[in-house]
């Protein structure tokens, strides 16, 4: 009923605060479940933490593989989205190396299953240097999509969904969006993800995918 009531739900994704209400860590999969039938499904989220140190782990059914260009890993929490830390959480981040003259930094996600005909939206967390805030509308993280049957999309500059200064506990991340519509006959995608250099971007996160499905709200047979 919630999801039919507010059109603007974006899209679901739970985590250890908001499960709570379903039961803590316990709660994370009754908590992404609750929403099943809204038109937008979390299909994958790649949050950059390790075992040791996420909060809770979600067992995805594919193997998805990631490629790094001009960007490292980091476990010290300067790159992540929240800045309070706490033990089991927020330590994984992506700090960003590009220097004059180099590529601009980018990050590629492999392996990633796709319904022909279906809908993705596909969202970024990115950190931009205090003195390049007046670049967020101009140069946005540009996103591009390679389908398993050949064929792919253009690089297509992404939206800003939410500006990160309205949210303080958000560590100055914005989050971006862009959407594309699998071909027929595709099965899988690689996603590439490229942060421009005059966007004056300093740290990535969290890389969030959602399928769409179709909503059945009252007419709901197979949960699945």
């Amino acid at each position: 009923s919630l999801a039919h009531t507010f059109g603007e739900i974006q899209g679901v994704v739970s985590n250890g605060y908001f499960a709570e209400v379903y039961g803590g860590r316990s709660g994370v999969l009754p908590g992404l479940q609750a929403f099943w039938n809204h038109d937008w499904k979390l299909l994958y989220l790649h949050d950059n933490e390790t075992e040791q140190s996420s909060f809770y782990q979600i067992a995805w059914p594919f193997q998805v593989t990631a490629d790094l260009h001009e960007m490292k890993w980091d476990r010290t929490g300067a790159c992540a989205t929240m800045p309070s830390k706490f033990k089991g959480n927020n330590d994984g981040g992506l700090c960003f190396e590009a220097t004059p003259g180099s590529d601009a930094p980018g990050i590629e996600l492999g392996g990633i299953p796709v319904r022909g005909g279906a809908g993705y939206r596909i969202d970024v967390l990115a950190r931009r240097r205090p003195d390049r805030r007046a670049a967020i509308d101009s140069e946005t993280p540009k996103v591009a999509v390679q389908w398993s049957d050949g064929e792919s999309t253009a690089s297509v500059s992404s939206s800003l969904v939410y500006d990160g200064r309205n949210w303080p506990q958000g560590d100055g991340f914005d989050r971006y969006r862009v959407e594309f519509k699998a071909p027929e006959s595709a099965e899988a995608m690689e996603i590439e993800i490229e942060f421009p250099l005059r966007g004056g971007f300093s740290a990535a996160d969290d890389i969030v995918v959602f399928e769409s499905v179709a909503p059945c709200f009252d007419d709901c047979s197979d949960p699945s």
